[in-house]
């Protein structure tokens, strides 16, 4: 039961982490929307600090569970 949750929960983290990655590098091609909206850096910023932290809880919880 768990192992299948945390499968889907580390694909679900992944899959959210590329499309911020892929999010980065379209702003990075068009520098002009970052520097006019200052906000989107900052959203980005918070979107991709917090689905690490989401990342590294998850393996927290996975080790504790499993007693890695």
């Amino acid at each position: 039961m768990y192992k299948e949750w945390f499968i889907q929960r580390y694909s679900d983290i992944h899959s959210d982490l590329n499309k911020l990655e892929n999010e980065i590098e379209e702003h990075l091609k068009n520098k002009k929307d970052l520097i006019t909206e200052d906000k989107k850096l900052e959203d980005l910023k918070r979107r991709t600090i917090e689905t690490i932290d989401l990342l590294n809880k998850t393996r927290e919880d996975e080790r504790r569970i499993f007693n890695y």
